[in-house]
Parts: structure tokens; sequence; C-alpha cells
């Protein structure tokens, strides 16, 4: 009987071990849908929607382009504010169609830490229609500690990411109780 008790109380453990590096792995990362409920289209203010929702680009974070139109998009990297701007896509990068009704996934990598990642469309015509969006990439949360001189430090949950984060911990921290009430 203790033999069956303890193949018991290793599955839960495997189980909480498991549910708690799923938790963390959620709370080092977001994924930013961008646009919101809009996704990548023509028309919209992206830098007005980024600074509305609060949102900071992460390394680590994932950007997701929802193409809600019946036509192709693409999501291109410029290299500089001044392409930004003029919408000049002669040194655009990592040209990636969109094609109707699909979504393209865009991973910050470590190498754009502290420097402003600037997005476009190539489409003629769609970025000079606004479809563009750019902001500055901060160090993962992992590795940070505290937000940056001179930045505006928000409520304890002022957008999804920090509610996901709350919600994933509390969570993990319920399991870790309910297997230290079950265990005794």
């Amino acid at each position: 009987m203790s033999i069956e008790m303890w193949g018991a109380r290793s599955s839960s453990t495997s189980l909480l071990v498991a549910v708690l590096l799923v938790a963390v792995s959620l709370a080092e990362s977001t994924e930013i849908i961008v646009g919101g409920t809009k996704g990548w289209t023509t028309g919209f203010d992206y830098d007005s929607w980024l600074t509305s929702q609060n949102i900071q680009v992460r390394v680590g974070d994932t950007l997701v382009f929802k193409n809600p139109d019946p036509l192709t998009h693409t999501v291109a990297i410029v290299g500089d504010a001044d392409s930004y701007q003029r919408c000049v896509l002669g040194g655009a990068t990592q040209i990636t169609p969109i094609p109707a009704g699909t979504n393209v996934t865009v991973t910050i990598p470590a190498t754009l830490e502290g420097k402003t990642l600037y997005a476009v469309c190539t489409i003629p015509g769609h970025c000079t229609d606004m479809q563009k969006i750019h902001g500055t990439v901060l160090a993962a949360l992992a590795n940070s500690t505290a937000p940056p001189p001179g930045a505006m430090t928000p409520g304890p949950l002022a957008n999804d990411a920090d509610l996901n984060r709350y919600i994933c911990w509390t969570t993990a921290i319920l399991l870790i109780a309910a297997c230290f009430w079950n265990s005794g």
C-alpha cells in the first residue's frame, strides 16, 4: 500500500514540476498580436496603438502579424528611422509574405536588445497608408531588474502580458499549496 501511495505522490510531483516549468516559460515571454483585433492592415496607426496599449516589446517576445484582409500583405524589417518614416523600402530585409487570412510570427532576437525595430508592409502604398510599426526592444524579463531610467512605471497589471504573468505565478503557487495540503 505504501508503494502505491509513493507512486501517486511521485506522479503528482512530476505534474507539479511540469506545470511550474510551463508557467515560468509563459511568464518570461509574451505573444503580441500586432494591431490587436484590427490585425495587420492599412489605414491603422500602429505606433499610437502600441503606445495606447502600454506594450513593451522585449527580447524573446513573439509578434503575430494577422492578415484580416482579402489581399496579401508583407512584414519586413527596415534598418533606420529615415527609411521607416519615408517608407523607403529598398533596404528592407526579412520580407515575409502574409497571404489573405493567415498570420506570420516574428520572435524578437537578442541582437535587437536596446535597438529600435522598424517593421513595414512592402506592398506598394501600404507603408504610406500607415501599415508600419516601430518600437525599442527591451531586455528579456528574466534579465531585467528595473525599468530603464526615465521610463514610466505602470500599475501592477498594466496590460495583458502583466495579467498573464500574474495568472501563471498565482496558479503555480496554488498548485504548490495543493500538493502540500494533499501530502499531509
